[in-house]
């Protein structure tokens, strides 16, 4: 059950002026907590189960500020029995470590008896921190923990879908381990191969060659740009008069984040083919309704594309068609390799797409 809206104004989201990153993460996620206002996610961030059912949460605060100890906020809850108890709050983005003394200080001057000290960071590694500290009062969680649990269990909501896209897009719900030598000598052999710089070269050479291979197709492309946004980099095309507002991209797909399609084999980047909507799928209701377009997903699965009606393949709404390859499968990435690929890919999209080209 969702708070009344008068109790929103407690904590508005919109009204965040917080710029410390740490700050602005916990304060939305307050804002958040808040507005579900969910005995289940209450006891599975308190791991405290005889929590009441009906409007749990009797008041929140917001980061602390002028004592020896400061949480980051803190949540007093309802129990059962009309008892209340307080959830405080630690939370860490991927800039800083969990400092024991200062969790110590929140025990010592907050935490009492029936109460909880929440931390919340980025690294499953400090669970061990949490654990070696042998302090039954304290609870650890990953932002990655919470994420999953939201979408898992809210994911029919806007405002939370809202939350883990800007979770996804700032960093801070990506899982943070150490950096081991084995990382170390792969992150110096990537900076010295410039991948980056030899791919846009890829790209900018393969664009040359993008109008003559549409009209081997007759497909009219607008405008080609070479881009690295979005987690993928790689070559756009969009088109003048379609009627769905229909684009392509073409590339190297090396983030999941913005499309949250997964790639082919887990943690490797793809070479993809999207189809893609402008305006943020504005137009998705009509397309998910024309059966003609629906008949042309279902020929092109049979030939490994992966089609988007009624979010099948993402909630990304204005994502509609996917075609991808495991960087394992390439020995070279080239100009003359990539131009195949995509003519190939044209042509069984072309023959087997009767209805889909012609909003082109």
């Amino acid at each position: 059950m969702h708070l009344k809206v008068e109790y929103l104004q407690n904590i508005n989201v919109f009204m965040n002026s917080y710029s410390q990153p740490e700050n602005r993460l916990t304060f939305n996620f307050l804002w958040l907590v808040q507005y579900l206002n969910d005995a289940k996610f209450i006891k599975f961030l308190s791991k405290i189960d005889n929590i009441s059912n009906l409007e749990p949460i009797n008041n929140i605060k917001t980061v602390f500020g002028g004592g020896e100890s400061n949480p980051d906020g803190a949540l007093t809850i309802r129990l059962d029995n009309g008892d209340l108890f307080t959830i405080y709050i630690e939370s860490k983005t991927y800039r800083r470590e969990i400092d024991i003394n200062q969790l110590k200080r929140h025990l010592r001057c907050h935490v009492k008896s029936n109460d909880v000290l929440l931390v919340i960071t980025p690294r499953d590694s400090d669970r061990e921190i949490i654990k070696n500290m042998n302090k039954s009062s304290i609870v650890f969680i990953t932002w990655q923990d919470i994420s999953s649990y939201l979408e898992e269990n809210n994911n029919d909501d806007i405002l939370v879908e809202n939350f883990i896209e800007f979770g996804n897009i700032t960093g801070e719900f990506t899982v943070m381990n150490d950096v081991e030598t084995k990382d170390l000598d792969l992150l110096i052999n990537w900076y010295k191969s410039k991948i980056y710089n030899r791919f846009e070269t890829i790209f900018n050479s393969l664009a040359l060659d993008i109008h003559d291979i549409f009209n081997g197709y007759n497909i009219k492309d607008e405008t080609i740009t070479v881009v690295n946004h979005y987690g993928r980099q790689g070559v756009e095309f969009h088109f003048k008069d379609s009627e769905y507002n229909l684009w392509f991209f073409f590339g190297l797909y090396y983030n999941e984040y913005d499309h949250l399609i997964s790639f082919v084999n887990k943690d490797i980047p793809d070479i993809a083919f999207f189809i893609d909507l402008t305006h943020k799928g504005k137009n998705k209701d009509k397309i998910d309704n024309d059966n003609e377009i629906i008949k042309d997903f279902r020929n092109l699965e049979k030939f490994g594309f992966r089609c988007n009606d009624n979010g099948n393949l993402t909630k990304n709404r204005w994502r509609l068609v996917s075609y991808q390859k495991s960087l394992k499968d390439f020995n070279v990435i080239s100009k003359d390799i990539l131009k195949s690929e995509l003519e190939n890919i044209l042509k069984i999209f072309t023959e087997n797409s009767v209805c889909l080209i012609n909003y082109m």
